[in-house]
């Protein structure tokens, strides 16, 4: 007889952690202090302050709410999880949540205001969880690679709108001039904050990691069997009909 062949799940190419993704929002949030420290507010997006203080840590501080706020208050949660404070996974999700009201972030209004301190710390302890916590592993495929690739394609324009200088990429209309500004602004986009928020891997990795976390609980689940045998389907059958009878 020819030996059985384990069933074993394709790996995926990449592996990443919760502290890559708060990496890729840590480096936007460098780019914007950059530039909103250097540019003139006048081809910035609806900003008046200029300079270190009132240019770009005003305006980090506003990007810390929307949408950091939105990632962070995931990722505290997850962190809380992992080290079973769940009273500060509350808090931090509570204050993440301030960002929801009307008025903590306006779009026609872009500097910093005092309540946009409540959502900051939010994300202060979200981010103080995460470096506590053991970092959690995400499982990235091919096509969630290709996908967020074809992302980052589409958003080349608004990278380098957050880097301070135009760049059509012999596509785009960046820089043009139109009646009244130009056709790309400098500075932050709401277009490239949902390109990465689409692509922020827990997004799509919660579910899996739950899924793991189930799976390393029970060692008798359905992929186990098919690699141990039917011997061994018998007993988890066994066993998990006595502990239906136990409840």
């Amino acid at each position: 007889m020819s030996p059985r062949r384990s069933a074993r799940p394709s790996p995926d190419p990449v592996t990443l952690t919760t502290r890559h993704v708060w990496a890729a929002w840590g480096v936007v949030g460098v780019a914007m202090l950059v530039t909103y420290s250097r540019v003139d507010p006048k081809d910035l997006y609806h900003v008046s302050g200029s300079g270190l203080v009132d240019g770009g840590l005003s305006r980090v501080l506003v990007y810390s709410n929307f949408p950091v706020a939105l990632v962070a208050a995931l990722l505290g949660g997850l962190a809380a999880r992992r080290l079973d404070r769940r009273a500060a996974g509350v808090v931090c999700v509570a204050l993440c949540a301030v960002v929801a009201v009307p008025g903590v972030v306006s779009q026609s209004n872009l500097d910093a205001k005092w309540v946009n301190a409540v959502p900051a710390l939010g994300v202060a302890i979200a981010l103080a969880l995460e470096l506590k916590a053991e970092p959690q592993r995400v499982h990235v495929g091919r096509r969630t690679l290709a996908a967020v690739g074809a992302l980052g394609l589409l958003s080349l324009v608004w990278i380098a709108a957050e880097l301070g200088f135009h760049e059509t990429f012999g596509v785009f209309l960046a820089g043009q001039p139109r009646p009244v500004e130009a056709a790309v602004h400098l500075g932050n986009h709401h277009g490239l904050d949902g390109a990465m928020l689409t692509a922020t891997p827990p997004h799509s990795g919660c579910a899996r990691a739950a899924r793991e976390r189930d799976l390393a609980r029970d060692p008798c689940d359905r992929r186990d069997r098919v690699s141990r045998g039917r011997a061994s389907s018998r007993r988890c059958g066994r066993s998990r009909r006595r502990r239906l009878i136990r409840r």
